[in-house]
């Protein structure tokens, strides 16, 4: 399980806004740096070798999710 530090997640509420700090310091989520991939108002995309992680943002909630492995398919 990820340990989210409570500075981990004010940076990332302000990255909702402000992405300009990802694209140059990278998204770092449970003490690990993942490459900034792509972000807008709800969403933050970042990855590290096969993992990455994808931050979402409701109304009264924030979801991270690290994956173990991406996967693409092309159809």
């Amino acid at each position: 399980m990820v340990q989210i530090t409570s500075d981990e997640i004010k940076i990332l509420l302000s990255g909702f806004s402000n992405s300009s700090s990802f694209q140059q310091n990278g998204v770092t989520v449970g003490g690990v740096k993942y490459m900034y991939l792509q972000s807008d108002d709800n969403q933050i995309q970042a990855k590290k070798g096969a993992t990455g992680v994808s931050v979402a943002k409701a109304e009264k909630c924030m979801l991270a999710v690290v994956t173990c492995q991406i996967f693409v398919y092309c159809i």
